[in-house]
């Protein structure tokens, strides 16, 4: 038996309703027809058109179809004022500097009212420097933020799997590796985070070089 949590009066437009089940409530197949009820746009897909030379590489925590240099991205379907953030890594031509663009798609299905596809397309322009004072001036702390810990959660995890096999060495290395990205991240925006993280990856990494991986 599942429960279905309701609130007592009205809701108002902008207001959320939260709703706790188990899995037998699932099993119904009660809230997939809900679903359609509360969906917004389904089929949500952005398209990222790599420039001459660039290549986009990955978009964390989604599913990412290679189309050439560029992607598409899928998107999960999103309700009434939902927002999805995507972050897309795209890989740049070496030692080449100067100003870039990214031509990006927005496709979607509507489903509320007259289904309708509804498409929209931005150019974003970027500049390449190699002066790092620059960039680190200009970068967008919550953004660096969120690429350091991704790139540092894989390192994590590869560190992981180095160790399981008895790498003891390459796992230090690429615990020392995350430890150092952690602090530039700290040098560069002061979060108190980064460099409580760096201070865990160091400890780490210490850990697993003094000993052995069990057999």
């Amino acid at each position: 038996i599942g429960l279905l949590a309701l609130p007592g009066g009205v809701l108002a437009a902008g207001e959320t309703l939260m709703m706790a089940t188990t899995t037998s409530t699932d099993n119904t197949g009660l809230l997939d027809y809900l679903a359609p009820h509360f969906t917004e746009a389904t089929g949500v897909e952005l398209r990222v058109a790599g420039c001459p030379g660039c290549q986009v590489v990955e978009a964390p925590g989604y599913a990412l179809k290679r189309d050439g240099n560029g992607a598409r991205i899928v998107i999960a379907d999103l309700a009434g004022g939902q927002r999805a953030k995507a972050l897309v890594k795209v890989k740049l031509p070496h030692r080449k500097v100067g100003r870039r663009t990214l031509d990006v798609r927005l496709r979607y299905t509507a489903v509320r009212g007259a289904r309708r596809s509804v498409s929209d397309a931005r150019r974003v322009g970027f500049t390449v420097t190699a002066d790092r004072k620059r960039v680190l001036a200009t970068v967008d702390k919550s953004i660096a933020g969120r690429v350091a810990h991704v790139t540092v959660s894989k390192d994590v995890n590869r560190a992981m799997k180095a160790y399981q096999f008895g790498q003891s060495n390459v796992a230090g290395n690429l615990l020392r590796g995350a430890a150092k990205r952690m602090e530039l991240h700290y040098r560069a925006t002061g979060s108190k985070r980064s460099l409580a993280r760096a201070r865990r990856l160091r400890k780490a990494a210490r850990k697993v070089m003094r000993y052995q991986a069990p057999a």
